[in-house]
């Protein structure tokens, strides 16, 4: 693979630990990285030399900052994906993935009907209104519900399991203070919960990883390993293969999954890096960060290939508001974000491990974990 590009200028739309881990990726390939963000101490900030300041929301901001690049990514969906496309086409610039994909991936309404269309399988739902009784929405799962805020929702946030009819008059008080709605869902009773994140260039190449399995904690990914079977895999990435391209999508994207045993139902889509995908800066040849650039800058895309069995990520997880402290573990890489400040259910760093196979792995990370004071 080609390792330099450096007359390629290569923008990120946000200064989280998402955009910081594309910059030193973009480093290793010769970019010249630039970042646009608020704060001179956002975790990507730190690591170019090439820092913008701005508002994500502010058009003059975005477009000064969008004359200084080639091609321009986001680390997070919950931009202004209206004011996106209408600088894309005023001003020519390139935007990916791209900001009329990106208006209806960050709208589970709009995410779950695309997702129907191009017949990948997912839960029924509905749109919810107030005006839907509590006998109805039973009948269409008496084995409870699940509400999904359309837009700005994410580690759990904006999500609601609702068993019974006093929980929902409950929940319809502050739902009706929402003004994008929700979405409902029948109540899943999953085995477990996957991954499987996926790279597609402008020519049409298509590259995926291993299939991994997921573990939320209040709400938040707390584990990764794999890589796990699955005997509709195959099905599924072919079919995540003919949606990428029936779309036309560039970049990364992360797919959670359900495994319900017999299928794999899509649960979301994140249209970028995703978090499920940390464990390849250890486990793979390439990872994803690297993916994501070289689809944005039209580079081919090597085939993704195992360094070690079976692999782990444990994300680290703010518990405090003190400073952090550890002892440097073994048999484990740790990746530290830089944020400034520490709160309880934030998202610090994480820890990386390799095995022989994936609960070897995931032990070796949680080891590694007990030496951290969040």
């Amino acid at each position: 693979m080609k390792r330099n590009y450096s007359k390629k200028n290569v923008g990120i739309l946000g200064g989280g630990q998402l955009a910081r881990m594309l910059v030193l990726k973009g480093h290793e390939l010769g970019l010249r990285m630039h970042v646009l963000s608020e704060n001179e101490d956002d975790p990507a900030a730190q690591v170019t030399r090439f820092w913008h300041q701005g508002s994500l929301s502010n058009k003059k901001s975005l477009v000064s900052f969008l004359k200084n690049v080639d091609v321009t990514t986001f680390e997070s969906e919950f931009l202004d994906a209206d004011l996106l496309q209408d600088i894309s086409r005023e001003h020519h610039v390139q935007i990916y993935p791209r900001p009329y994909l990106m208006a209806r991936l960050q709208d589970r309404w709009l995410q779950k009907q695309m997702l129907n269309k191009h017949n990948m399988k997912t839960a029924d739902f509905l749109d919810w209104k107030d005006t839907l009784r509590w006998e109805e929405l039973h009948k269409f799962s008496p084995k409870g519900l699940v509400f999904k805020a359309r837009r700005f929702g994410y580690d759990g946030y904006g999500t609601f399991i609702i068993k019974n009819s006093k929980a929902y008059e409950n929940f319809i008080v502050q739902a009706r203070e929402n003004p994008h709605g929700f979405i409902i869902e029948p109540f899943i009773p999953f085995k477990r919960e996957l991954s499987l994140i996926c790279a597609r260039n402008k020519m049409g190449q298509f590259v995926h990883f291993p299939l991994a399995e997921t573990y939320q904690k209040d709400a938040r990914c707390f584990w990764v390993k794999g890589p796990v079977k699955h005997s509709r895999e195959k099905e599924f990435i072919n079919s995540s293969r003919r949606f990428l391209n029936s779309i036309n999508y560039v970049g990364v994207m992360g797919i959670e999954i359900f495994d319900t045993g017999k299928e794999l139902l899509v649960n979301e889509l994140a249209p970028r890096v995703h978090n499920t995908g940390h464990h390849s800066l250890d486990s793979l040849n390439y990872d994803q960060f690297t993916y994501h650039l070289l689809c944005l800058i039209s580079a081919d895309l090597p085939k993704p290939e195992l360094v070690a069995p079976a692999f782990a990520m444990v994300n680290l997880l703010g518990e405090k508001s003190k400073l952090p402290s550890w002892e440097i573990p073994n048999n484990a890489q740790v990746y530290w974000y830089g944020k400034e400040h520490n709160r309880p259910g934030r998202k610090m760093g994480h820890i990386n491990s390799i095995a022989n196979n994936p609960k070897a792995a995931l032990n070796q990370a949680l080891k590694a974990l007990k030496e951290f004071s969040l």
